[in-house]
């Protein structure tokens, strides 16, 4: 039996998404880190919400999964002996910004009255992977994963807002429950700061004058609400083939081998690390354990050393097509 409760479910997040409003009248921390970006993608929001590419089911639900993950976590700091005070939504009216951090911590579990400006993030296994090797705001916004690169400016304006020099990033693994912290000090990214806010500053002056800045083609616009208002033609990037849309049976097979290679990533991903990982311990030996042999066996190439002159005589440009995949709906 099939269809007798997923739908129902669906169509219930589906009503609480498009109940929800979401305030865009003013800058919001959350996505404050887009002004290093792409101011005019701010200034939308603000004049045009309308124009933005309606969230999707999917996306909400991570959303809302997110926001269950976050309950648990302040439960867990609670109960681990943690004073914790939620200070709610601020207002920050000189860069017209709202601001809302998860919790502050007012005391730990030895007696110790602190002031710690706390956020909770919730992310899958793969990523997880990844960020329980950062610990600091840099590691963050040298990642990868371009919506982590959001969460120190996040914590940043937070902890200048609440004049707080110190501020904890709390990660989960959201399937396995792990969690890793990352810590960061307000004076370390006094000069990034300073830079977000003066951008910051630039959307007000465009939002006041009711005008956006021009559209420039990013590879951030991929990820963007607004990259069919701005790009309705899709005008390809310098190098890029021509964008087309597909649809029916053979978009439809498309999105299935797409979604399957999505849901096996994370396993890839871990494959290649755990396979690595083997490979360098036992380079130069082999071993047998349990019942795998690892070999290791010394290979001679051959190799030509050829004077700059003579290469560049038969240097030549070989044009080629690389071929990325990139979802649109990747956590924000």
């Amino acid at each position: 039996m099939s269809g007798y409760v997923v739908p129902f479910l669906d169509e219930a997040q589906t009503t609480r998404m498009r109940a929800e409003d979401f305030d865009r009248s003013k800058n919001h921390c959350h996505d404050a880190a887009w002004n290093l970006l792409c101011k005019r993608r701010q200034c939308l929001f603000r004049l045009r919400p309308d124009l933005a590419k309606e969230i999707e089911l999917k996306n909400y639900q991570r959303m809302e999964e997110g926001h269950r993950q976050e309950a648990l976590m302040r439960q867990e700091m609670v109960d681990a002996g943690f004073k914790l005070w939620h200070p709610g939504r601020v207002e920050w009216e000189e860069f017209e910004l709202t601001n809302e951090i998860d919790d502050m911590i007012t005391e730990n579990p030895k007696g110790e009255r602190q002031k710690i400006v706390l956020d909770y993030k919730s992310c899958d296994p793969y990523v997880f992977r990844d960020v329980r090797r950062m610990g600091s705001y840099d590691d963050l916004l040298g990642s990868k994963y371009w919506w982590l690169k959001h969460y120190p400016i996040q914590m940043l304006l937070g902890q200048a807002r609440y004049k707080n020099q110190e501020g904890l990033l709390v990660f989960k693994d959201k399937s396995g429950g792990g969690k890793h912290e990352v810590f960061g000090l307000l004076d370390d990214h006094k000069e990034l700061l300073r830079e977000v806010l003066a951008r910051m500053k630039e959307v007000n002056k465009h939002v006041a004058e009711h005008k956006a800045p021009a559209a420039v083609r990013i590879p951030e616009c991929e990820k963007c609400e607004f990259l069919e208002f701005c790009f309705p033609d899709s005008p390809p990037m310098e190098g890029e083939a021509p964008m087309k849309r597909i649809s029916g049976e053979e978009a439809a097979s498309v999105i299935t081998s797409l979604e399957r290679m999505a849901e096996l990533e994370p396993l890839a991903k871990e494959y290649e690390d755990l396979k690595g990982g083997i490979k360098s311990m036992f380079k130069g030996e082999s071993v047998r354990v349990g019942d795998w042999i690892i070999k290791s066996t010394q290979v001679q190439k051959r190799a030509y050393k050829v004077p700059d002159e003579i290469k560049k005589e038969y240097e030549y440009i070989n044009t080629y097509f690389t071929v990325r995949i990139i979802s649109v709906t990747r956590p924000i």
